[in-house]
């Protein structure tokens, strides 16, 4: 009695096949994933990126965190666009050296946008669509950022020219 070969050396390379496939498949998911991360890594909260992020928010806090808090909470939008000096502006004719000294911090520190938003970040990711003034990446970083639910809390969300984001609380 003799079996037919070639039907099982069919189904065998057929089952096989399929097995490899799967695990290349599963495989390439698996490295999307890690590479994704990795990307993250290194574009969100560098050490560089938190550093001139701090000493911005040091500035801020010194000459308009309370003007920029009260634009937020009266303003109706989920946050304040900071990307400019113009805020420092508005608040004395006096200011001439604090305006410079902000350009100058802007430009050392490469920021292409800054945002003061609530710590709470659901409002600002609920109207993200209609805010065009940052790339679809910052978009993204927005969405990653964990927050603590606690109330008197604010956000200073920086991207900066090279690509990278940062975010620091202010109290």
């Amino acid at each position: 009695m003799k079996f037919n070969n070639k039907g099982f050396l069919l189904i065998e390379t057929l089952i096989v096949t399929v097995f490899v496939v799967s695990t290349l498949i599963f495989l390439f998911v698996q490295f999307q994933r890690i590479e994704a991360n990795y990307s993250r890594t290194f574009n969100y909260n560098t050490v560089d990126g938190l550093y001139r992020l701090a000493n911005i928010r040091d500035f801020i806090e010194e000459n308009v965190f309370f003007e920029a808090r009260d634009q937020l909470n009266s303003s109706g939008l989920p946050y304040v666009n900071l990307s400019t000096c113009n805020l420092v502006g508005n608040l004395n004719a006096e200011l001439a050296a604090e305006i410079e000294y902000c350009q100058l911090l802007y430009s050392v520190s490469e920021v292409k946008t800054l945002m003061l938003v609530d710590e709470n970040t659901e409002n600002v990711i609920s109207e993200l669509r209609n805010i065009t003034f940052i790339s679809e990446s910052k978009k993204d970083f927005i969405k990653y950022i964990n927050y603590e639910d606690e109330i008197g809390k604010y956000r200073l969300i920086v991207e900066y020219d090279d690509g990278t984001f940062a975010t620091v609380i202010v109290y």
